[in-house]
This record gives structure tokens, sequence and C-alpha cells, in this order.
């Protein structure tokens, strides 16, 4: 399938130069479970006695550090060739997120289930900023890490950008809400956790995010079109959404943008909220104008620091990978 998806790549002569797109915040949290879901994890300096040992992990700086090495690593060695350039891309919650800024709901279901889980997120996102500073400090990648945006912010308006300016694109991610980037020329999608591409028309990326729009996306915690903003949060036992049917949503994407006429008077705030939400066309400007503004001009480092990174921070056991970075 790898194989198979990088040939396709290569038949693609008229772009070169290609970048390739890493969502870290997700791809490390990711690699954090997928090391052993049985395992507990615990925050770093916790004294696990020697029969718990089996069962629980210390939440510690060099285990968060090797485990975004070695994603990174896997990932750059793969595709480098047919996209040298590789973009790192974070989540940043200074000033509070721009859509949270709009819609305070917006992803709430997330911060109340870490409050409830057991898993050392304090600890975790302590170490990845961490991290996240000696990758800027030390890697030869564009690091996009810009306040108030998510990575998927940063992947959208510069996947945009360089599409339409003639450049080929990589994202790697599993995450569905990046179908709607097809629509670009250039624009290709590899889930590392299926190993697979994930490729869909322009006409089906359309369809998949006017679904998302009008039916709403619970991960999220973005509502279908049809109830109330905080639907999620405050709906009663055997509360149904009304049902939003398929011929519909071709109607909306036909209309193009006419959408709104499609829809009562009721349905349109909550059709504009739930597109500025899930609609990578509404990102907030000034968010955009500060992506491409440092896409375009950041000053990578050379390649000299990564040895000595490696031997400072114990992982010399990556000095036989370098040219994986």
């Amino acid at each position: 399938m790898l194989n198979a998806f990088l040939s396709g790549t290569q038949t693609q002569t008229s772009v070169e130069g290609g970048y390739a797109f890493l969502d870290i915040s997700n791809l490390a949290m990711a690699a954090v479970f997928a090391q052993n879901a049985a395992v507990q994890y615990v925050p770093e300096g916790t004294m696990i006695p020697e029969s718990e040992k089996q069962y629980k992990q210390e939440m510690s700086l060099p285990f968060v550090r090797f485990l975004i090495l070695n994603t990174i690593a896997k990932n750059v060695k793969t595709f480098k060739q047919e996209y040298p350039n590789i973009v790192l891309c974070f989540d940043n919650a200074e000033g509070g997120y721009w859509r949270r800024q709009r819609v305070p709901y917006y992803k709430q279901n997330r911060k109340e289930d870490r409050a409830e889980s057991t898993f050392p997120f304090e600890c975790y996102f302590r170490h990845l900023a961490v991290v996240k500073q000696e990758l800027k400090d030390v890697f030869p990648y564009i690091i996009l890490d810009i306040p108030s945006a998510e990575a998927d912010d940063c992947i959208a308006v510069s996947v945009k950008h360089l599409s339409l300016s003639g450049k080929k694109t990589l994202i790697i991610s599993a995450d569905g809400d990046f179908k709607q980037l097809q629509v670009y020329d250039n624009v290709k999608q590899w889930s590392p956790t299926q190993k697979k591409e994930i490729k869909v028309t322009k006409h089906e990326a359309q369809i998949e995010k006017m679904t998302k729009i009008l039916k709403g996306d619970r991960k999220d915690n973005v509502s279908p079109m049809r109830v109330r903003s905080n639907y999620w949060h405050t709906r009663v036992e055997g509360e149904r959404a009304p049902s939003i049917r398929k011929q519909f949503i071709e109607e909306c994407v036909d209309a193009g943008d006419n959408v709104l006429d499609l829809l009562t008077e009721e349905e349109k705030p909550r059709f504009i909220e739930n597109r500025l939400l899930i609609d990578f066309e509404y990102i907030d400007q000034e968010i955009c104008d500060k992506i491409i503004e440092t896409l375009e001009n950041y000053k990578r480092n050379n390649r000299s620091k990564i040895q000595q990174y490696f031997m400072k921070t114990g992982n010399s056991n990556l000095l036989t990978r370098m040219g994986d970075f």
C-alpha cells in the first residue's frame, strides 16, 4: 500500500519540493497510547512498586521525548524524498483557541473528559512543551506553533496556500477533517495508523464537509444544525436530533454560495456557527495571516546540532538513525 502510494506521488513530475505536514500534538498522543494499551501512566516522580511496574509507566520527559523523536523519524524517513520540506504543527492554546473564543462550548467535552481521566495530562503537556522548544532549537524543520491556533489550522491554511502556489503537499494524519482539503490540487493524505492513503474526490470532500456542518461533529462538541448549540451538553434522555436527508446535503453542496437560501431563518445562524467551526475556509483571517507569514519566513536550523543533542539528552541510540531525521 505504501509503495503504491509513493509510486503515485512520483508520477507528479510537474510539482517539486513537496511539503509534508505532521500534526505532532495528535501524533505524539497517539504514540503514547500505542505503546501499550494495558499500561497505566502515572505522573513523573511517582514511586512505582516493583510488583506494579509491569502495568504502570512513569510519564517522564525522556519517555515523551523519545516517542516524539521516534514518530518524527519514522515519517520523515518514509516521505522526505518526495516531500523534503518537513513541517511540524502544534496546538497552541495561548490566549485561548480562536474558535473557543467565538463559541465557548467548542471541544468543551475534551476538557471535561481529561478532568475525569487518570491519565497525567498536566505532566504530559509540560514535557511536550519542553520537547517542542528543543525541536525549534535543534532540528531543520519548519515549526508552526501559532498562539490561539490548533495544529489543524496550521495545516489547513498552509496546504491551501502551497497548493495554490503549485506545490505538492502531504498531510500525515488519520483525521477525517482533512479530507476537505482534497478540493485543492496536489494534496494527499496518509494515515499512519491505518498505513494507507485517505483519498476522496473533490465532490466527496465537499460532501464530507457539508455533512459535518449539517449533522455536527460530536467528537468536537459541534451540535447538529437543527438543534441548539449546546445540545450535547443539555440533551435529555431519549432526545434525538432531527434527521437530515442525504439529498438535502447534496443540494446544499450544489447551492454553493447560495446555500443560506435553502435554510429556514432558525437554521441560518446555526449553520453559520457550525460552518465557522468546521469549514477551514472560515479560519480567522488574523490566524491565517500569522500562519502564512511564519511558513514563508521561517528560518530553519542546519543539522549541526542534532548529534550533540542526542548525546546530551541520553538518546545516543538514535545516532545510527541520524539520516532518518
